[in-house]
């Protein structure tokens, strides 16, 4: 990510990513706004499986289809965001997907919602609440998520997450969402959501930078 504005909490400016595992590899670019409580990312996103297939449209599925693998393209529109709550932060995130080139005869497995989707319309929408502890360095809680697969039925998820800030500019964040009711019965590994993640920031002027963080 690089943009200009009020590090690390007013600004604007664009954003990549690239992710590769032993089932996919994801390119995305974008742009991101991001204001106090309130942040807004659109980006482009294109997937590359390395064996998963698309399954003909059903209610309900029991296993992943593979073979010679599939590439998909998305649009994504991302908005979140946190507000002080109860002696710590009630966290809040809305996605919207929308799924390009996809048949209306079939549903694949979307990297965002970790489920079978059906085109051309899918979303998320979660909320979980992290106690604030250690004088702001460290926030413990629990989320949960649901996921609009296109399909009458959607997946709920829930599961533990926190932050450790051990520095103005380095901070470890984790999450895992289990899968605890659906309209599919996959394997776990896949149905999985979060992850662990170590985040570096700076910023020109950074002296300053770190007063504001430190002050807000």
């Amino acid at each position: 990510m690089a943009g200009w504005g009020r590090p690390w909490w007013t600004w604007g400016g664009l954003l990549a990513d690239a992710w590769l595992s032993d089932a996919f590899a994801i390119g995305t670019l974008g742009a991101r706004l991001a204001l106090r409580g309130v942040n807004l990312d659109a980006h482009w996103r294109v997937t590359r499986y390395w064996s998963r297939l698309p399954l003909p449209a059903a209610p309900s599925h029991d296993a992943l289809a593979t073979g010679g693998g599939t590439t998909t393209h998305a649009w994504d529109l991302d908005l979140w965001g946190g507000l002080p709550l109860l002696g710590g932060f009630l966290l809040w995130e809305g996605q919207a997907t929308r799924m390009l080139g996809l048949s209306r005869q079939v549903d694949v497995f979307d990297e965002v919602t970790h489920g079978l989707v059906h085109g051309p319309w899918n979303g998320l929408a979660s909320l979980g609440w992290v106690a604030d502890l250690a004088g702001g360095a460290l926030q413990l809680g629990a989320g949960v998520d649901a996921a609009f697969l296109g399909r009458a039925t959607p997946r709920w998820r829930a599961g533990p997450q926190g932050t450790w800030t051990f520095s103005p500019r380095w901070s470890l964040r984790g999450q895992l969402l289990l899968p605890v009711a659906g309209p599919d019965h996959l394997p776990l590994w896949p149905s999985l959501g979060g992850g662990l993640v170590l985040q570096w920031l700076d910023a020109t002027e950074a002296d300053r930078a770190g007063a504001v963080e430190h002050r807000q």
